[in-house]
């Protein structure tokens, strides 16, 4: 057969691969293509920890109902091929023929109930990760018409594996950060406080719920033109002082100010912290946060901060 490195465009699916790692909505497009290049009309990347009790999955050519609740919720513990060659670790290309042959397959109840009404009987797992408890693959599945995977089809997986590996480690961290950083939006929402995150160029990334009353009332502070400013015209150098100390632009050590704004009401003022919350050289996070804001809400007397902020 003619080069299957060729047909099945390498470059793209390893483009889709990395493109689906830092946006999860490109995983459906890539298993898509995985199924197209291998001839296939199943795809999935799945993780489950060794027990099998749980498991993430998602799936190109089956009902999503079917997939989940049938395949996985039904047959994941059942699971003839994963039961006779579990995965151990990660790197393995492995045909569902060197895990049981078609005859002995045909005689289980997974293939007379399950595989066979839907054309799945000849497949191919290319082991992703295995860490923390979990195992992670993707599996490709096809009709006996198609005939065995080839040594041009088995080249290719072993090509595109390690890619594969790299954007599922990438998709992983890219995910535990994106939850970490909800939670951390979450936390600033319950703070009895106005928090303002701002980017290293005091672009404003965050308001939580007291920031947005606080700012759109304009009272000391107000959003204006991306940013966080003083709602009194003489007191906004100072607050943008302060925040480009925090943010240590021209490579100045962070370093955080206490300072108080003029309220509308005559004789207030609302103190504020501009805190740093990033240091070092972050060149890959460009955009990531760098300054945390904080105000009391409601009409504070005296000190605020109980004590000093452990600046540098």
């Amino acid at each position: 057969m003619a080069s299957v490195l060729a047909d099945a465009g390498l470059e793209a699916l390893i483009a889709a691969a990395y493109d689906s790692a830092v946006a999860p909505e490109g995983w459906p497009d890539l298993l898509q293509r995985l199924a197209a290049a291998f001839r296939c009309g199943f795809a999935d990347v799945f993780a489950h920890p060794g027990d099998r009790t749980r498991w993430r999955g998602l799936a190109y050519g089956l009902d999503e109902a079917d997939y989940q609740d049938v395949f996985l919720g039904t047959w994941l513990k059942r699971n003839v091929w994963a039961e006779r060659r579990p995965v151990e670790r990660a790197g393995e290309v492995l045909t569902t023929r060197e895990m049981m042959q078609p005859d002995e397959l045909m005689r289980t109840e997974m293939y007379n109930d399950y595989l066979a009404p839907r054309g799945l009987h000849e497949g191919m797992r290319l082991s992703l990760w295995a860490g923390q408890g979990w195992v992670q693959d993707i599996s490709l599945l096809r009709p006996w018409s198609v005939g065995p995977f080839e040594p041009p089809e088995l080249d290719l997986a072993r090509a595109l594996l390690p890619h594969l590996q790299r954007a599922s480690a990438i998709a992983r961290q890219v995910g535990a950060a994106a939850h970490m950083a909800q939670s951390g939006l979450a936390a600033l929402d319950a703070l009895h406080q106005a928090a303002f995150m701002l980017d290293g160029r005091g672009h404003v990334l965050h308001l939580n719920r007291g920031g947005e009353a606080l700012a759109a009332a304009a009272d000391a502070v107000l959003v204006r033109g991306g940013g966080l400013d003083a709602a009194d015209p003489a007191q906004s150098l100072g607050l943008q002082r302060a925040i480009a100390g925090a943010a240590g632009l021209g490579g100045a050590t962070p370093v955080g100010t206490e300072l108080a704004l003029h309220r509308p009401d005559e004789g207030a003022t609302l103190p504020l912290l501009v805190m740093p919350v990033s240091g070092g050289n972050a060149w890959a996070a460009l955009d990531a946060p760098a300054v945390l804001v904080l105000a009391p809400l409601g009409r504070p007397r005296g000190r605020q901060w109980g004590c000093r902020a452990p600046f540098p």
